[in-house]
């Protein structure tokens, strides 16, 4: 391995942990250094396997590195400049127990300067009849919307004045309201909730089984843009439906 990683310096790079924040991937450990690279692969398997590479990072002040979430990586190191297998940090996997979840991509920002990034409540099952809830905060209140996603990975491309974070082909849950203050209060103080769970287990989707990947988001009405682009969208939610 250490023709492969370089052998131990204190130079190094090594990478400690992955967190979230605002659809980015935030990278925390040592030695990184002005003019990283984050070398990112899939989870989803590729005939040909392939690297996303993301450089000329520069350290924040507490001197991790922000990364944008793919929604699709299995496994990340950081390349530091210079030559030689030192230059590599170790490579560090996100987590894909059953059930876990990764945000990613970017919400757009509704007409009251709102942004919504969906979570979950619970866990994410294929044979559990409740309790996996996908909740969708800071929508525009009393207002329509429904969570949507795919199968077949993420994806970014404009929509709607916003980005599409969803590969097709899409399926469409349930259309709710937003809920939140009554009209003709204006705020964010709507939310779309949806139990995936029992979404699953009352059979509208047999292809979610233990095991796969889906990937969220969220469309609701938002008079205050013109048409077309008279709509929100929240950030992504990539999934792994747990047993």
């Amino acid at each position: 391995m250490q023709a492969i990683y370089g052998a131990k310096s204190a130079s190094k790079p090594h990478v400690a942990s992955i967190g979230f924040s605002g659809g980015q991937l935030v990278v925390s450990g040592t030695a990184f250094v002005a003019g990283s690279e984050v070398w990112m692969t899939a989870k989803s398997a590729e005939p040909v396997p392939t690297l996303d590479i993301v450089g000329g990072l520069v350290p924040q002040l507490d001197g991790s590195l922000l990364v944008p979430a793919l929604g699709d990586v299995g496994a990340l190191l950081v390349r530091v400049p210079g030559t030689g297998g030192a230059v590599l940090s170790n490579s560090f996997p996100l987590d894909d127990a059953p059930g876990s979840v990764l945000a990613y991509c970017t919400p757009k920002v509704n007409s009251q300067g709102c942004t919504s990034a969906p979570f979950v409540v619970g866990t994410l099952s294929a044979s559990s009849p409740s309790g996996g809830v996908i909740v969708c905060p800071n929508l525009l209140n009393a207002k329509f919307g429904l969570v949507f996603y795919g199968t077949s990975g993420p994806l970014t491309a404009p929509f709607g004045g916003g980005t599409l974070c969803v590969h097709a082909p899409i399926r469409r849950m349930p259309l709710h309201s937003t809920g939140g203050s009554p009209p003709p209060t204006a705020d964010c103080s709507g939310v779309l909730q949806e139990d995936v769970n029992s979404w699953i287990f009352l059979g509208n989707d047999p292809s979610l089984a233990a095991g796969t990947y889906a990937w969220f988001q969220a469309w609701s009405r938002d008079p205050g843009f013109a048409p077309p682009a008279n709509l929100g969208l929240t950030s992504g939610l990539r999934a792994s439906i747990g047993p």
